[in-house]
């Protein structure tokens, strides 16, 4: 049809749906039976239980409606300063050393209970003892009896009453993180964090500590005002915010930040959420511009949320750990709370390598990574601790952000949060993803980067982390939608409103008659309807002019009760309230800033946001939004916060996780064609974002939020002048569209809401937008819309031995809204097991067992096993990501050494030997995870090494446990990969050696031996009784700083060793035997002196034979004396012979082969030593010959000689000239 505009004719509908809260507990409530239901979720590396005191960790527990009961437990977790997780966790219930602080009854329970009125607290209701108020918040804390506390449920002033859960540190493990975020190009150029105020919510500071300022603080632990740290995680974190550069231990990353100590945390790690609450509100008070919450909790806390959101609606950047629940793999969604709140800067670790740990969390959420593994900072007792987690890395978010707070001191939190996410080193996939968010955090980058308006990061809510793991892939199906029809209204409209009112009944106000219909009397009538008696009932008439028509107006349900409706037709700039309770209109004197075919919606904090639609005096729609604040009665602009578009006769509704979603209308006010543009306001950042495209372009339609969070989307014009019959699902999470009816009626104009029980009612509406043929209903059109069931699963790993009787285990809650049966099933090696679940709209818990010799699960390691839930309309499931290992035990260890028995133990040598064994195991492939060693000395246990964490099949023995001459045992046993442990061993015998004796029996120290060749005899001694295996000889001449000669070892039990002639001169000897462990103490013989026993060598035959390395002196005696040697070449190559020549004698040196042909000499002149140089060939036998020259000798003073192998080496140098031909080249030749 052809629209034509007069400034009063227009079409518009206005969804507004009042969001219902989830039950109480939320994700990760308390167990409704104690501890049977519970069982651990936090994995942890298996660590050294003697460093610090055990700590404490969550359970998984499942959502309910009940408060922990005092018989609930906890798991203890190793914890070192060393090498373990750091990080803060929730747990529930308090550990018994708390007990007295908790349970005072048997039954009394700490709550944290928050009322509905933000501005009132009804203290009266508290049957209880008040443990705190806050500021900031509608809540306090107290200890109330169950009694009271299910009485307090029921209250309709309370929003939610929740436990108050306790939180605690645990601890991980060395420094690098300052160079990754380069912090020190920040203070080059002049950015310290001078002036920012930063509060570390953790377990107090240490204010003595020498590396560290501290500006302030405040304690809200019970038994201390001090906010002096006690346990020293806190201390730990503040270091690598601020620690001071003074040149001694560490720096942080803004050393003149002024840090705030917030003690939360007591002497344990342990502190109450109401506490942590009470240091966010502290916060809020002292103007603190960042907070620091290195702590995590997998428990969504509707107060915590709500604080941590007031803190970044103050200004203040909060900083939160992302959780050190990842796993190795960097599957699922694991990120924990308070990280995952939208208003909450989430962040990992990365180790030096820029990979993410293997503990951190990972999710769609996660914004950035810092550096987080083997940090070292500050600690307690003005010292130093190593440690790792995102608690670690948190601190370094802080850090950056404080530098960028002093450089941009007039930037919003927004502004800097934005400027943080476009400053990182992107890491793993291009762009954001769920391993390293926006990517690793860097000053550098950082404080040069201007900030945009660019979105925050998607955050989920507690819809988003629980319900969408469920509902994100499932659609609505005709199978699971049943349509019934409600009693029709009195009149015929579209253009209408509707809204649902705290009674789960809907109030539809206004609209037109029809196309053509002139009004008669009052028009601006509205009307009631009750769902459960479907009945509808006229209310009081909106205080309008008689016969005006009040339509394209918008309507809401406040948080008090009250119907808000703005501008319209004929209302224009004006709003009126509704009050239910008196059934009465009143028209509010405020002026309205549009005047009609705009959108309107109810944000979570209670204000109403407006949206586009066009004034008299304009004929543009307006981009710009306006909120209007109930509480004060105030409108004010949305600043900066323009939509990409003006837009008119579109739709809006608020989403479960507080975003708002714009969908179709038009931009052209003479033209008016409708969109399929759709757009996402996000109250957080002030931001908006273009959302999916929808799948048609469409005005006039309508629009309301599903229990499960998605966005049902019906009627309405299409651009082609049709009315649109299809309805279709808007995934926020996904981003997507999908058809998901067809053939519905065809309505544009109509009004359309959710239910609290899920049932979606659309009213009213026309069928053609041609003015000669269309039709207005006084339909009521009621769709009941299976929604689909949410199922959790315990994710503990499980290992059980193979043994007929054990029975794997899961277990986990299924919710179902329409409280349908539901069947859960799951496959475990081939073997499915199902359980039908009935009353699941309270979420019960669910389990399946199978029992190992019944059922005929194979040994093995399952994972990733998927469990459905089937509510007989459509299938949902969830994945058990833990391990459930199946396992037979290793076997007994075989091959052991050393192994004797104890008739006849094994000897070995020493009194530190090696013991080995081997490992295996009938399950393929795996491995040796520990091991325990026994060593006994008759039946007395000398050493127990209890469980060693090892894969290594070997154990040295230490010091001081064996004595020689001993005889001992020893047994093993050892553990598989998932910690099944084998039987021990049987024993193994050995006895430790006994070093041999030897006495020289030849030879005296300082004796003239007559010959050069001399013959060295002994006697061996063994208390074992083992015989000689082998000896050795070796002589020196210069007290042992060379050896002059060595006959090497020699094999065999003879007492006699004859050695070649040997220079002349004193000689040293030593004489060693072995009895083939272990080498006696070597004997000596000191100070024995050789003659000259070359002589006669006149001729060939006569030569002496020499060998290599040894020093050689002798006489030329005589004018006619000539001495010859001979040798064997080792190896082929160069042989050198250096003479040392008497001085002002002159001696040449001559070298023959075999045969006699001279194949070098040495001819210098007197006084100089010969230095000869010739080719050899190995095996070949050579002649040395030395004579005087011309009749040259000395009867008195010798010669020296040594034969060597010689080392040539070559070194060449080239010169070049400008065009880089070689000019000139220079060879150095050296040898040795």
């Amino acid at each position: 049809m052809t629209w034509t505009w007069k400034k009063r004719v227009s079409v518009l509908v206005a969804s507004v749906i009042l969001l219902t809260s989830l039950p109480y507990g939320g994700i990760a409530a308390s167990p409704s039976s104690g501890g049977s239901e519970l069982s651990n979720v936090v994995p942890t590396n298996e660590l050294p239980t003697n460093l610090l005191p055990t700590s404490l960790v969550p359970r998984n527990v499942a959502p309910t409606n009940e408060l922990p009961t005092e018989d609930q437990s906890v798991q203890p977790v190793e914890q070192s300063v060393q090498q373990q997780n750091s990080e803060v966790l929730a747990t529930t219930p308090p550990t018994q050393s708390a007990i007295s602080e908790s349970i005072t009854g048997e039954d009394e329970q700490r709550v944290i209970v928050t009322f509905k009125d933000k501005k009132k607290v009804d203290k009266s209701l508290i049957k209880g003892k008040i443990k705190r108020e806050y500021k900031h918040l509608p809540s306090v804390s107290a200890k109330m009896s169950s009694k009271e506390i299910e009485k307090l449920k029921k209250s309709a002033a309370v929003e939610s009453v929740e436990p108050d859960i306790q939180l605690q540190a645990a601890s991980q493990t060395m420094d690098w993180g300052i160079s990754v975020v380069n912090a020190t190009y920040a203070w080059n150029n002049g950015y310290t964090g001078k002036g920012v105020k930063v509060a570390v919510l953790d377990s107090g500071i240490n204010t003595h500590h020498d590396d560290l300022n501290v500006a302030g603080g405040a304690s809200f632990v019970s038994y201390t005002s001090s906010y002096d740290d006690d346990f020293g995680h806190g201390t730990h974190v503040a270091g690598i915010i601020g620690a001071k550069n003074n040149d001694i231990g560490v720096v942080g990353v803004a050393p003149d930040a002024s840090l705030y100590a917030v003690k939360v945390l007591d002497s344990h790690g342990i502190g109450y959420l109401s506490d942590v609450i009470q240091g966010i509100d502290w916060g809020i008070d002292n103007k603190m511009d960042i907070i620091n919450l290195s702590m995590a909790t997998s428990v969504d806390s509707p107060s915590l949320h709500r604080a941590v959101d007031n803190a970044h609606a103050s200004g203040l950047l909060v900083v939160a750990a992302a959780g050190n629940t990842g796993n190795a793999q960097g599957s699922g969604e694991s990120l924990q709370y308070p990280a995952k709140y939208m208003s909450v800067i989430s962040a990992g670790a990365v180790d030096p390598s820029h990979q993410r740990a293997p503990f951190s969390a990972t999710g769609n959420q996660l914004e950035v990574v810092g550096p987080g593994t083997s940090i070292n900072s500050t600690y307690l007792n003005n010292a130093y601790a190593t440690l790792s987690g995102t608690s670690m890395a948190a601190a370094f978010v802080s850090g950056e952000l404080a530098i960028l707070k002093q450089k941009n001191s007039a930037y919003t939190n927004v502004q800097l949060r934005g400027q943080l996410d476009q400053s990182n080193e992107d890491l793993g996939q291009k762009g954001k993803d769920s391993w390293y968010g926006y990517g690793l955090v860097g000053v550098e980058k950082g404080i040069n980067t201007i900030p945009v308006d660019a979105p925050a990061p998607p955050k989920d809510t507690v819809y988003a982390s629980v319900y969408a793991s469920v509902y994100r892939n499932s659609m609505i199906s005709s199978a699971g939608v049943s349509i019934t029809t409600g009693a029709n209204m009195q009149f015929t409209t579209y253009l209408h409103t509707q809204s649902v009112l705290k009674d789960g009944r809907v109030l539809v106000s206004g609209g037109r008659m029809g196309m053509n219909t002139i009004c008669s009397g009052t028009c601006a009538f509205s009307m009631i309807y009750d769902p459960a008696a479907n009945k509808w009932t006229d209310t009081a008439y909106i205080p309008l002019p008689r016969d005006e028509v009040l339509a394209y107006h918008g309507q809401s349900t406040l948080s008090d009760g009250r119907v808000f409706i703005t501008g319209g037709t004929k209302s224009k700039h004006s709003s009126y309230m509704y009050n239910p309770s008196t059934n009465s209109w009143l028209k509010s004197e405020n002026y309205v800033p549009v005047a009609y075919t705009h959108a309107q919606s109810i944000l979570n904090d209670g204000r109403v946001l407006v949206t586009g639609g066009i004034d008299d005096d304009e004929d543009k729609p307006r981009r710009y939004s306006v909120i209007f604040n109930p509480i004060s009665n105030t409108w004010g602009e949305v600043a900066t916060a323009a939509m990409p578009k003006g837009l008119l006769l579109h739709s809006q509704i608020t989403l479960k996780d507080g975003r708002v979603l714009v969908t179709g209308g038009t931009d052209d006010y003479d033209s008016p064609k409708g969109l399929n543009s759709a757009y996402i306001y996000d109250l957080t950042t002030n931001v908006w974002t273009k959302a999916a495209d929808m799948p048609i372009s469409v005005k006039l339609h309508s629009q309301s939020v599903l229990l499960n969070g998605q966005v049902l989307l019906t009627g309405g014009e299409l651009a082609d002048g049709t009315i649109n019959t299809n309805a279709y699902l808007y995934d926020p999470i996904q981003n997507t569209w999908s058809a998901v009816m067809a053939n519905m009626p065809p309505r544009f104009g109509q009004a359309q809401s959710t239910m609290p029980d899920g049932r979606v009612v659309i009213t009213g509406g026309s069928d053609n937008s041609n003015s000669d043929n269309s039709r207005t209903y006084s339909t009521t059109t009621i769709y009941t819309i299976n929604t689909p069931s949410m199922l959790t699963v315990n994710p503990t790993n499980q290992v059980v031995l193979n043994q007929a009787g054990q029975v794997i285990t899961l277990s986990g809650t299924v919710n179902d809204m329409d409280n349908n049966n539901v069947t859960i099933s799951a496959s475990i090696g081939g073997i499915t097991k199902s359980v039908v679940v009935s009353n699941t709209m309270s979420s019960p818990v669910w389990t399946l067992q199978w029992v190992l010799g019944t059922d005929n699960v194979q040994s093995n390691a399952y994972t990733n096993i998927t469990i459905t839930a089937n509510d007989g309309f459509s299938t949902s499931s969830t994945t058990f990501v833990g391990s459930i290992t199946i396992d037979q035990s290793p076997n007994i260890s075989t091959n052991l050494i050393p192994t004797g028995s104890s008739a006849s133990p094994a000897f070995i040598a020493g009194t530190t030997p090696v013991l080995t064994w081997g490992f295996s195991d009938p399950d393929s492939g795996d491995s040796q995870s520990a091991y325990e060693v026994v060593l006994y000395e008759g039946a007395n246990v000398i050493l127990d090494t209890g469980w060693v964490s090892s894969s290594a099949s070997s154990y040295t023995l230490p010091t001081g446990k064996l004595i020689r001459g001993k005889t001992y045992s020893w047994k093993v046993n050892v553990k598989d990969r998932v910690g099944i442990a084998s039987n021990f061993t049987g024993l193994s015998y050995f006895r430790t050696n006994t070093i041999p004796t030897l006495s020289l029996t030849s030879y005296s120290d300082g004796q003239t031996v007559p010959d050069n060749k001399l013959t060295f005899t002994w006697t061996y001694a063994d208390t074992d009784g083992q015989q000689q295996a082998s000896y050795q000889v070796l002589g020196t001449q210069d007290n042992w700083s060379t050896i002059g000669y060595n006959s090497g070892v020699q094999s065999g039990n003879s007492a006699a060793f004859a050695t070649p002639p040997l220079a002349s001169g004193t000689w040293s000897f030593k004489v060693l035997a072995s009895d083939g462990f272990e080498w006696s103490a070597g004997v000596l013989r000191n100070n024995v002196t050789l003659p000259n026993a070359y002589e006669p060598n006149d001729t060939s035959s006569q030569a002496f034979a020499v060998n290599y390395g040894q020093n050689y002196s002798s006489l030329i005696s005589s004018a006619s004396d000539i001495d010859f040697y001979t040798y064997k070449a080792a190896a082929t190559g160069i042989d050198r012979i250096t003479v040392n020549v008497p001085s002002g004698l002159n001696y040449d040196v001559f070298v023959y082969d075999a045969s006699l042909n001279l194949i070098t000499s040495g001819n210098r002149i007197a006084g100089l030593s010969e230095n000869v140089l010739y080719d050899v060939t190995v095996g070949s036998t050579y002649y040395i010959k030395l004579a005087g020259v011309s009749g040259n000798f000395s009867a008195a003073v010798p010669y020296f000689f040594k034969l060597n192998k010689a080392i040539i080496q070559a070194q060449s140098t080239y010169q070049y000239d400008s065009n880089g031909n070689i000019t000139n080249k220079t060879t150095t030749t050296t040898h040795n």
